[in-house]
């Protein structure tokens, strides 16, 4: 199975050697039903969450503020723009029901402010969500690099949550990003209680593989 399968597919035990076009149809349906049923069950209503859902898609895999995902959810009708609030509600709403996941800034110091100032990058639970949004197939994804580079971000930093939380001494917000005011960005870093942390792409790209740290 290619990548752009492994994407679109999803992770669905039900899918499990299903074809694309199965796939897509049941995706498709469990948006359908999500629109339908279980968003209205938790006060929002089914046209929102869809534009929404598919703001997210386009900025998945980056920091984008509240104020940018009301913008791009307005579609270009600076009228029907959703306030910040109604964007909050929304993504906690998506959170608690396992569609999206964030994940926080990170550096050394426990209580450094800048874990706190720096903006959360967005995920889907499932990567298959953002693909049928965009409207994405197997064949379709590889063509266009604006979308298949995030999606395979997100793939990466998926299977990276679930290792991470594998390792001893870690906790379950175990792995990070990272970016300073210079714009040097670490797209996950894996932090340990005992406050060993490592940044498995960097140190594997020069055949070093994840080497543990500790900054004091």
């Amino acid at each position: 199975m290619s990548l752009a399968d492994t994407i679109c597919c999803g992770g669905w035990p039900a899918l499990i050697g299903a074809d694309s076009q199965t796939s897509a149809e049941v995706v498709d349906q469990y948006l359908d039903a999500m629109y339908e049923v279980s968003i209205p069950k938790k006060g929002g209503t089914p046209n929102m969450a869809r534009r929404i859902v598919s703001s997210l898609a386009r900025n998945v895999a980056t920091t984008a503020t509240l104020q940018a995902l009301a913008q791009d959810a307005a579609l270009g009708d600076k009228s029907d723009t959703p306030t910040v609030s109604t964007i909050s509600f929304y993504l906690d709403m998506l959170e608690s029901m396992y569609v999206i996941e964030s994940l926080h800034g990170w550096d050394t110091p426990v209580r450094a402010k800048s874990r706190l100032r720096t903006k959360p990058k967005r995920y889907f639970d499932d990567l298959s969500i953002p693909a049928a949004a965009l409207g994405m197939s197997p064949k379709r994804l590889p063509t266009d690099g604006q979308t298949f580079g995030p999606l395979l971000e997100s793939l990466c930093i998926h299977n990276l949550r679930i290792y991470a939380s594998c390792l001893s001494d870690a906790y379950p917000g175990s792995l990070h990003h990272y970016g300073d005011s210079d714009g040097l960005e670490v797209d996950a870093v894996i932090e340990l209680r005992d406050g060993r942390w490592a940044v498995p792409g960097n140190q594997a790209r020069r055949g070093k593989g994840a080497r543990w740290n500790q900054k004091h």
